[in-house]
């Protein structure tokens, strides 16, 4: 089963969310990390205490929390398919994440395309305030070689979202 779970990440802005709601016009099976309720979390690193949602995401808050996937919750969920899934999200413990996915890849583009796109965005808040803006720009290209040396794909997301699409789709099963 594992080899027919996919999964979709990337840096805020990349794509990630618009990926997956067009896979999922497609038909595809699609789990979103940050959609699934109770999924991802604002985590302590040293207490490992969950932050409830609304948090205002200051440097000193960011410093302290990572945003976590709950990967039993997660392998939970990917056991009630039997069909071929397509995880999409991003968190700070994506290797986890991705010893539970047959192949990955990650979305790629650089500040100029994923930062306008944060600003334009309604339905998510990330990425928005100064800080945050801040921590993106100093770790996008480090999560992006995590991905990478942990063997995911790197997908160009700065085309039009079909395109973007279809390179996934025709890299799936390679």
């Amino acid at each position: 089963m594992k080899s027919e779970i996919y999964l979709v990440t990337g840096t805020a802005g990349t794509g990630k969310t618009s990926v997956m709601r067009e896979l999922s016009r497609q038909g595809w099976n699609t789990i979103g990390i940050d959609e699934e309720d109770g999924l991802t979390a604002w985590i302590h690193k040293e207490t490992k205490e969950i932050v409830r949602p609304g948090v205002e995401l200051t440097d000193s808050f960011l410093q302290t929390h990572d945003w976590g996937c709950n990967v039993v919750k997660l392998k939970e969920l990917l056991s009630q398919t039997s069909k071929p899934v397509i995880v999409c999200g991003s968190c700070d413990n994506i290797d986890e994440v991705m010893q539970e996915c047959g192949e990955s890849f990650v979305l790629v583009c650089e500040p100029e395309v994923f930062l306008p796109r944060i600003e334009q965005r309604t339905d998510n808040q990330y990425g928005k305030s100064e800080e945050a803006k801040r921590q993106l720009l100093g770790y996008y290209k480090s999560y992006r070689e995590q991905c990478i040396v942990a063997g995911a794909k790197p997908v160009d997301a700065t085309p039009a979202l079909d395109l973007v699409v279809q390179q996934i789709i025709e890299n799936i099963g390679e």
